[in-house]
């Protein structure tokens, strides 16, 4: 689990996103809309969902593929409670989130 989450706007371009997630060595970014979660963007869904839409990664914005509503959980929950519910709903990344806490800009 990381603590530095890297985060962009939904209006992002996928191209600018495209570039975070590489300037971070990272496979995926939080979306934050006003400092409120919103999706998710993975490097799949840049692949599958852009190249699925026929147009250029700087034309298209990351509400237009993240992966949304994201299933985030808390902090305190035991790592064997996190994988039967990343199990049960076939997911591989979950947003794991403090009480009453936003995700960091970045």
């Amino acid at each position: 689990m990381s603590e530095h989450i890297a985060t962009v706007p939904p209006e992002c371009s996928v191209a600018a996103a495209a570039k975070t997630m590489w300037r971070n060595n990272i496979s995926c970014l939080v979306v934050l809309d006003n400092e409120t979660l919103s999706g998710i963007v993975t490097e799949t869904d840049m692949l599958k969902r852009t190249f699925a839409k026929g147009d250029k990664f700087n034309k298209i914005n990351v509400a237009q593929i993240m992966s949304s509503p994201v299933r985030s959980i808390q902090r305190d929950l035991s790592i064997m409670d996190i994988s039967e519910i990343m199990k049960a709903e076939i997911i591989r990344r979950l947003v794991v989130q403090a009480e009453g806490s936003c995700l960091p800009r970045s």
